[in-house]
């Protein structure tokens, strides 16, 4: 073996070479990917402000229900404001892409 290993050194370099790229290459791509996710993360959870408490339904609320919650005295007392907003699930995908 350490005959075949001397006489095609060029070959085993090249290979180790190769899976030393690869690695490092994988392992790049694994760290920017965790820190684009992390960034998108920051960058929503700063967009959103502090929310402490959401109610939420399968269906739409009335339009006026976050007006009607805000006028109560007892909501004043206990919450700083109020936000309407529509969370949906989805993906979203460029026109051009198979």
């Amino acid at each position: 073996m350490h005959r075949s290993l001397a006489y095609f050194w060029q070959i085993n370099l090249a290979m180790l070479l190769g899976v030393a790229i690869a690695t490092a290459v994988l392992t790049g791509a694994l760290i920017v990917g965790d820190s684009v996710r992390e960034s998108l993360r920051h960058l929503v959870l700063h967009r959103l402000g502090g929310i402490d408490y959401a109610l939420t339904s399968n269906r739409f609320f009335r339009q006026e229900l976050a007006v009607d919650l805000s006028n109560e005295p007892t909501f004043k007392q206990r919450f700083h404001g109020i936000a309407p907003a529509i969370f949906l699930r989805g993906t979203a995908i460029a026109k051009d892409t198979k």
